[in-house]
């Protein structure tokens, strides 16, 4: 078998693709459960509650069950703001707003609950 220039690629270079590859496939589901997680904990009443004050579509768009008119709705919140601002709302909405009632997250929820929630309102466009 003779090699052309052409078709060899340094062995560096193929695993470096397969890497990139392999990561892509992996993260695509992690985003979905992810987000799907944030949605449940944001319904929750134990976790995150953030229909105790706020109005929100369910992952489907449909807003179900009761919601609350006490906070802004969270239709389109992430149309609103961008990433950073939205964690700032989540982990201490006082650093925005010195008279807001909302919680901080922050120090209530773990991390990845917290990237979860975050994901969650992500799709909120």
């Amino acid at each position: 078998m003779t090699w052309s220039n052409n078709s060899f690629r340094p062995l560096h270079k193929r695993v470096r693709a397969l890497t990139l590859c392999f990561a892509v496939l992996v993260a695509l589901p992690c985003a979905a459960q992810n987000a799907s997680n944030g949605w449940r904990i944001m319904f929750d009443q134990r976790a995150g509650n953030c229909v105790a004050c706020h109005s929100i579509p369910d992952a489907s768009g449909k807003k179900t069950g009761i919601q609350s008119t006490f906070a802004p709705a969270l239709d389109g919140v992430a149309a609103r703001y961008n990433a950073d601002m939205l964690r700032q709302w989540v982990v201490d909405a006082r650093t925005i707003n010195r008279e807001t009632l909302m919680p901080p997250f922050g120090l209530i929820l773990k991390d990845a609950d917290l990237s979860d929630v975050l994901a969650a309102l992500a799709t909120l466009r």
